[in-house]
């Protein structure tokens, strides 16, 4: 994807990848951008499968947030046909509109499908407590962060719950994707990480939301982390 000037001068040039699977090619339809973001829905193709509609949600500097798949009920093909197949709605909401294939009439009817996000992403970097398997790659497993109020008695504001991924050849921490619809731009919370095989742990400092966005890297030094308890 390129980024044009109002001189149609490129500024900037993106890849995205709808996932590290190899066993199948994608094709980007349509594309919508709100408030920093960018909203790109497409068709994955998979040999000897069809197609399936993707829906990928990313930063408008190029960085990934999330991805969401759809498969119809019927085993025919799904499909973004056109280039105007994605609005944005009210409420932080997205509608898609394509084609499936419906096996019991032999046609295509129109699908239309309506996804609701949370506003506010948050990336941590982090090593997990467990098996290793090597540099730089190690295991996928499902934490669960939870923000936390700034001030005693640190109640807990969110929570989510995602599956981590690895950061790439160059790195041997994990990244963590989560989302949230409870919390406010500008204002501190501790991030805590909880997983079924490590220590609960705490940033060594709150950090604000801006612009509904968060990094925090907990493994590049011991001093991230506030306290940690079992």
């Amino acid at each position: 994807m390129q980024k044009y000037d109002t001189s149609f001068n490129v500024v900037g040039y993106y890849n995205f990848k709808v996932n590290t699977n190899n066993a199948y090619t994608t094709e980007g339809k349509s594309i919508a951008v709100d408030d920093g973001f960018i909203y790109i829905a497409g068709n994955k193709y998979t040999p000897g499968s069809g197609s399936d509609i993707f829906l990928m949600r990313c930063r408008n500097t190029g960085g990934y947030l999330w991805q969401e798949y759809y498969n119809g009920n019927s085993s025919g093909n799904d499909a973004v046909t056109s280039k105007n197949g994605i609005a944005l709605g009210k409420g932080n909401s997205l509608f898609i509109t394509g084609n499936s294939y419906d096996t019991a009439t032999g046609s295509n009817i129109i699908t239309t499908l309506k996804y609701s996000y949370p506003y506010f992403s948050l990336e941590t970097y982090q090593y997990l407590e467990g098996p290793f398997n090597g540099t730089p790659y190690h295991y996928y497993d499902t934490l669960k962060v939870y923000l936390r109020n700034s001030v005693f008695p640190y109640n807990i504001v969110d929570s989510s719950k995602a599956v981590n991924d690895v950061t790439g050849p160059a790195f041997s921490s994990y990244v963590l994707h989560t989302y949230f619809s409870n919390v406010s731009d500008g204002i501190n919370y501790y991030i805590v990480l909880k997983h079924r095989n490590s220590i609960e742990t705490w940033s060594s400092t709150t950090k604000p939301f801006t612009g509904g966005v968060l990094y925090y890297n907990f493994s590049d030094s011991a001093s991230r982390c506030l306290w940690k308890q079992s």
